[in-house]
C-alpha cells in the first residue's frame, strides 16, 4: 500500500518538524523545501524563481498581476498567457504527484492535499 501523508500548515505551526518526526517514526521520506529543488529540475524553472513564488504571503490580485506581468518581462500582448505564478504552482503540483507515485512519504505544505485529492 502506498500511504501518503500530507500536512497542511501555516507559518509558525511547526509543520516541518512534525513532518520530519512522523517520517522518522514510519521510516519514510519527508518532503518540504526539498520539493522545490526537485520541481525546479523537472520543470526547467530556476530554483530561485520557484522559491520566490513558493507559498506567497499575499492573495492580492493586484499584487500578483503586477509581479507576474511586469517583473518578469511580460507585456500587454502576452497578458493572456498564464501568469508565471500559476506555472510555478502547476510545476509543484506535478512534482507532488510524481513523488507520491514513488512510494510512501510525508509532504508538508504546498497544497499537497489538494494536488493529490483526485488520485488518492
Amino acid at each position: 500500500m502506498n500511504t501518503i501523508i500530507t500536512i497542511g500548515r501555516q507559518f509558525g505551526s511547526a509543520g516541518r518538524e512534525i513532518g520530519e518526526k512522523v517520517a522518522e517514526y514510519f521510516g519514510v521520506k519527508c518532503y518540504d523545501k526539498e520539493l522545490l529543488t526537485r520541481a525546479a529540475k523537472e520543470s526547467g524553472f530556476c530554483e530561485e524563481m520557484i522559491q520566490n513564488h513558493d507559498e506567497r504571503p499575499t492573495n492580492s490580485f493586484l499584487y500578483n498581476l503586477v509581479m507576474d506581468t511586469y517583473s518578469f518581462g511580460y507585456n500587454a500582448s502576452s497578458f493572456v498567457d498564464m501568469p508565471i505564478s500559476h506555472k510555478v504552482f502547476l510545476a509543484q503540483f506535478d512534482t507532488i504527484k510524481k513523488i507520491a507515485d514513488e512510494g510512501p512519504c510525508i509532504i508538508v505544505g504546498r497544497c499537497a492535499d489538494y494536488a493529490l485529492s483526485e488520485n488518492w
